[in-house]
């Protein structure tokens, strides 16, 4: 069966993973401190997008509720068709499969059907929040048709807001292409994979960071973690590149600076705690 539009969009909502710093700074070199700063962003910008594949792939026979935490209240409102609304509710905190809680709402409404070309669904946020970290904002996700070698492109444009209890805030403003490279013509998530290209800037508001995927990201939905690709990173005057592998599916990415390997790092902590 041919996965549905409806069901486009909420894959691409399934794994909003967002992602959110401690409110004490820890203590570390100002390379790795950089790169710290980048690994809290990308979680962030990374959460939102994979949320958004849940609802882009999902077969019409198949629950939102079935690709959301159990403890999120999911609902859909279809009664006068498009723009139809669909609201994950994690009420007073749900916990993601990070360990990190979620509160809030995050709202999804889809225009049109995502099977066509030009057609697109927006995210915002009510009252949301990641840990510690309130996320305000938009994310806008449109299908630009299908690309070259025949697989379905999707562009992702965000701006999104993170705010933190000791008056910290993070602006997230960058466009990406996500090209589906298998699964579409399945009900089947697991066989899902993205090729992901695209860049961005960070703004810290005392500073900003640069950040170009100059390797595609290998993203596969059995996975929580990118496969393979590289992001250069440049703040401060430092530059530097994550590179995540050659396609195995673990959690350590290797990190660059001026072009020495810096440290390995586990993709489920910090580098600054490494």
């Amino acid at each position: 069966m041919m996965k549905l539009s409806l069901n486009l969009i909420t894959l691409l909502l399934a794994s909003f993973l967002f992602s959110c710093e401690s409110e004490q700074k820890n203590e570390c070199d100002e390379d790795v401190d950089v790169f710290g700063d980048f690994y809290q962003s990308e979680l962030i910008e990374a959460s939102s997008e994979n949320e958004g594949n849940v609802i882009h792939n999902l077969c019409s026979d198949l629950s939102f509720e079935a690709h959301f935490a159990s403890c999120a209240a999911v609902t859909v409102d279809t009664s006068n068709g498009f723009p139809i609304t669909l609201v994950v509710d994690y009420g007073t905190g749900c916990n993601n499969e990070r360990g990190q809680k979620k509160y809030g709402k995050v709202i999804f409404t889809v225009y049109e059907d995502m099977n066509q070309e030009g057609a697109y669904f927006e995210i915002t946020f009510d009252d949301f929040k990641i840990d510690e970290a309130s996320i305000t904002g938009k994310q806008k996700f449109e299908n630009t048709g299908i690309g070259t070698e025949a697989n379905k492109e999707v562009q992702v444009v965000s701006n999104i807001t993170s705010s933190y209890p000791d008056g910290a805030t993070r602006t997230h403003d960058y466009t990406r292409q996500r090209t589906q490279i298998s699964g579409f013509e399945t009900c089947d998530r697991s066989d899902d994979e993205y090729l992901v290209t695209g860049a961005g800037i960070v703004d810290y508001g005392d500073k900003k960071s640069v950040r170009v995927i100059r390797e595609p990201l290998h993203i596969k939905s059995t996975c929580k973690y990118p496969v393979a690709g590289i992001i250069d990173v440049e703040s401060q005057n430092l530059k530097g590149e994550v590179n995540y592998g050659d396609g195995a599916c673990d959690k350590t990415a290797t990190l660059k600076v001026a072009g020495f390997i810096k440290k390995t790092i586990d993709m489920d902590q910090d580098p600054c705690n490494q």
